[in-house]
């Protein structure tokens, strides 16, 4: 919900929906683009009327937007790997208002796409392999802080759907539990990425394995960052010491008026926070000294990657640095927050890229659950932390074939469907359609990836490409 930049998003009656969609652009072939490739579908995008500036360390383009007659702006750009086009969408009262604005970019996106002779996919993973992670890397500052990083290269060929939806302040911390829980559930549920290398792998969500290989083998902290947390929260101060009781990537940065300033020291936010001045280097080198201000506390804020991530936005003009941090420190924050910001919601990422025509069903989904928590949290209370555990680890080999304490999820993921749809109607906008797709997958008892399979092996690599193209 990128608006939350140019509006207070606090002021909901229903609560609002933001999809932030990502898809991968390979060659007519399959094979990954390269650098001169997205370089040139950037400068299609910019003779027609979407505007961008180089990339002020890389100097190429990373990014564009454009800013509809509406207000509203759009963002389309590349993640990780020049490959992954992510579109970040404005957020909207409802699921049909989203879906609109998604299939009116998408239209023209996929215009500029084929003009270059480039495919867009429905689908989780670079689909020929990425033989060369490093070469397609985005070219974005902010990988210039990281990059001794070398692992991070792996994720370049990956892509996910995910979705913002509104949250009251009180509900942040439920909502963050319950959606965190059930990731295994969503993993069988929309796997999409069992093939890769130009054949099929004995994984339904090959998608997940680099981020897990990264999570385990760059530092300690990176496992409190991202993916499955280790625990339930009791608070949102519980939350942000949780994720930041350690440094991420060993060195963080932020942001100033020159660019990325990368601190000297190997601390974590906390420490960061507490201080009142660090030495610091810009990427040219240049010396800098930081204060800790509110707008390192906002980026500090989602400078985590759990599966589901909440966003609380400051209002830069009401929050104190001290304060937030002694709010922090004597876990008072909700009663501290309650005035102070200018957008709260959930962002939810375990979904891989959605099938074609399917790319509401995540988010109509993630909607109708938090829109009737209640229910849902009836749905989870008979498992443990660790069984929900255990389901995520199992769902990305064997999808929806996986089981939850040894019993058949089919039944649990018919439940969960229909605690969204009831969550749904509740907003009485006729926006449960959106769940036709899950329930032709639970019928069928397959996931996307087991159709994407089931093509392969019937046609072999160039019809599943078809396929999986837009």
């Amino acid at each position: 919900m990128r608006e939350s930049k140019s509006q207070n998003l606090m002021k909901w009656r229903r609560r609002l929906v933001s999809l932030e969609i990502e898809n991968l652009l390979t060659k007519v072939d399959g094979e990954p683009i390269s650098q001169k490739d997205i370089q040139r579908l950037w400068r299609e995008f910019l003779k027609h009327d979407w505007s961008a500036k180089p990339d002020y360390y890389t100097k190429v383009y990373t990014e564009v937007s454009k800013t509809k007659p509406n207000g509203k702006t759009y963002n389309l750009g590349n993640d990780t790997g020049v490959g992954i086009f992510e579109m970040s969408l404005p957020p909207c009262r409802n699921l049909h208002e989203a879906r609109k604005e998604f299939l009116e970019i998408l239209k023209e996106t996929l215009k500029y796409i084929k003009k270059q002779k480039m495919r867009f996919l429905a689908y989780g993973i670079q689909p020929t392999g990425v033989k060369d992670p490093r070469a397609h890397k985005s070219k974005k500052s902010f990988y210039a802080t990281i990059e001794f990083l070398n692992l991070h290269n792996l994720i370049v060929g990956t892509a996910a759907s995910q979705c913002g939806i509104s949250l009251r302040l009180e509900e942040v911390v439920d909502v963050t539990n319950q959606l965190n829980k059930i990731s295994g559930l969503i993993t069988a549920l929309f796997a999409n990425s069992p093939i890769t290398d130009k054949k099929i792998y004995h994984w339904k969500e090959m998608r997940m394995l680099p981020w897990d290989f990264l999570g385990i083998t760059i530092k300690p902290s990176f496992e409190n960052i991202y993916g499955f947390p280790k625990r339930e929260f009791r608070s949102i101060a519980d939350i942000l010491k949780y994720a930041w009781e350690s440094p991420p990537f060993g060195i963080i940065s932020f942001l100033r008026e020159t660019g990325w300033a990368i601190l000297d020291k190997e601390i974590n936010y906390t420490r960061y926070f507490k201080g009142k001045e660090w030495k610091a280097r810009d990427l040219f080198s240049k010396r800098l000294k930081l204060v800790p201000n509110v707008k390192d506390l906002n980026l500090a804020l989602i400078a985590f990657w759990i599966h589901a991530k909440p966003h609380l936005v400051l209002d830069v003009k009401k929050v104190k640095v001290a304060d937030f941090m002694g709010h922090l420190q004597n876990n008072t924050l909700e009663k501290y927050l309650k005035d102070k910001l200018v957008n709260c919601y959930i962002e939810y990422r375990v979904a891989a890229a959605s099938p074609k025509g399917e790319e509401v069903a995540f988010a109509a989904l993630t909607l109708g659950l938090v829109n009737n928590l209640k229910e849902l949290k009836k749905l989870t209370t008979p498992y443990s932390w660790g069984d929900w555990k255990k389901l995520y680890e199992e769902a990305p080999v064997k999808g929806m074939e996986a089981r939850l304490k040894g019993r058949e999820i089919y039944p649990i993921l018919e439940k969960l469907v229909k605690v969204a749809e009831k969550g749904l109607k509740r907003r009485k906008f006729d926006e449960e359609k959106y769940l036709k797709p899950l329930k032709k997958r639970l019928r069928d008892k397959k996931c996307p990836a087991d159709y994407a399979v089931e093509k392969f092996q019937k046609y072999g690599f160039r019809k599943f490409l078809d396929f999986v193209s837009y």
